[in-house]
């Protein structure tokens, strides 16, 4: 199950998760299909169903959704449903075996109601995680979401988290045991030699960040971070590259354009000429972007394993990143990346300005971190750790040959 597809037209961590890592299991024998959201119009494929095509209804579906009276309960009884109709449209061609989806809304704990089939819940971001970090009022609605999730990951045969983070989290809040739960990380790309980050093809003091201008991505601290480098080496630029969707929700509930905060948070001309905010940008850009940047930086409010880690590391670009979530499970301090005190623009700063004085530093961090990412990351060695667990999933009836 993915929220979207494919990865081109909507730019989702759970995308790149799923783009990485199928080519790689099918490499192992293990085929899959594609149960989506939302699909581009221009995609075509008969491994992607789009959910939407099967939210049709019954008279006896109608007819019992209306007796349930609970509208939001209803939504997502419809959405499992529909799920797995979606499925079973793929189920058609080749057998199903397993389902995984994320605990996202709690449309997993309706999946099995109409499919019999061993359900994997990936935990890509549990709302008491994520909503916090976005600035979401924890209402009656927050709450009924957080319970939703919890009963659809409580249901699930089988349990994978990308970082031990947001298992260990996901355990206490729920007071689930989830025995037998594995970590298994997110696939990065593969990067080749000649495309990766080297110091030579690289524009000195020059910052990028890649991200939403949202409170969750932490685009504000991404701003004030540069400010702060740009008040002490006059040279500095930054390429802020992200779309600002909904923009940014302050602490006493303001909602920022990009424009705005930059012209209210940060007075000095001289510093606001040196920030170029791109917008959303493709994959080729951001390829490009990446070997570019002398400093990438990572200012998140929380993260569980965040795609915007994996590709700088994959790229060896030199990176300072907010210690938050799983982030300290890809980057080790002084190893292969820098890591600073989450929501703290000054530790953020330090660290660029620390990589701009020292760049000989700054490369030898980015190709460890090269080497690195290509060892624990790849889609292979991801889709081996995900087909031995597959393999364990109560419930699974394939034959062995």
């Amino acid at each position: 199950m993915s929220p979207a597809w494919p990865l081109a037209a909507y730019p989702n961590g759970i995308v790149s998760y799923l783009e990485n890592l199928r080519p790689a299991l099918a490499k192992l024998g293990v085929n899959s299909g594609v149960v989506a959201g939302l699909v581009a119009r221009d995609f075509k494929s008969k491994d992607v169903v789009d959910v939407n095509q099967h939210f049709h209804r019954s008279v006896w579906e109608r007819l019992s959704d209306r007796l349930r009276g609970d509208a939001q309960g209803v939504g997502t009884i419809r959405a499992g449903r529909a799920i797995a109709r979606s499925v079973l449209a793929l189920d058609r061609d080749r057998r199903i075996d397993l389902i995984e989806t994320e605990e996202g809304f709690g449309l997993a704990e309706h999946i099995p109601e109409f499919i019999d089939r061993p359900m994997v819940v990936r935990l890509h971001g549990p709302w008491f995680l994520n909503g916090p970090a976005m600035g979401a009022v924890q209402d009656a609605a927050f709450e009924r979401r957080d319970r939703d999730e919890g009963a659809a990951i409580a249901r699930a045969d089988a349990i994978t988290a990308p970082s031990q983070n947001v298992l260990d989290q996901t355990r206490e809040h729920f007071g689930l045991p989830l025995i037998g739960a594995e970590v298994i990380p997110n696939p990065g790309p593969v990067v080749p030699d000649q495309r990766r980050w080297t110091r030579s093809g690289s524009t000195s003091n020059l910052v990028l960040f890649v991200g939403r201008f949202d409170r969750h991505k932490g685009g504000d601290l991404a701003l004030d971070s540069f400010a702060k480098v740009a008040r002490v080496q006059s040279s500095a630029q930054m390429i802020f590259a992200g779309p600002e969707d909904e923009g940014l929700l302050d602490d006493e509930g303001r909602r920022w354009s990009v424009s705005e905060y930059i012209a209210e948070k940060i007075p000095e001309e001289s510093i606001r000429s040196r920030i170029r905010y791109l917008g959303r940008q493709t994959a080729a850009e951001i390829d490009q972007l990446r070997r570019q940047a002398a400093v990438t930086i990572v200012t998140s409010r929380y993260e569980n394993f965040p795609m915007t880690i994996l590709e700088a590391v994959a790229y060896g670009s030199p990176l300072v990143a907010a210690a938050v979530g799983g982030i300290p499970e890809i980057v080790a301090h002084g190893e292969n990346g820098l890591l600073a005190e989450g929501g703290n623009a000054e530790a953020i700063a330090q660290g660029v300005l620390e990589l701009f004085e020292a760049p000989e530093r700054a490369e030898a961090l980015g190709w460890f971190a090269a080497k690195d990412a290509a060892d624990r990351f790849s889609p292979d060695s991801v889709a081996k750790q995900t087909a031995h667990f597959y393999e364990r999933v109560p419930g699974l009836d394939v034959e062995k040959g």
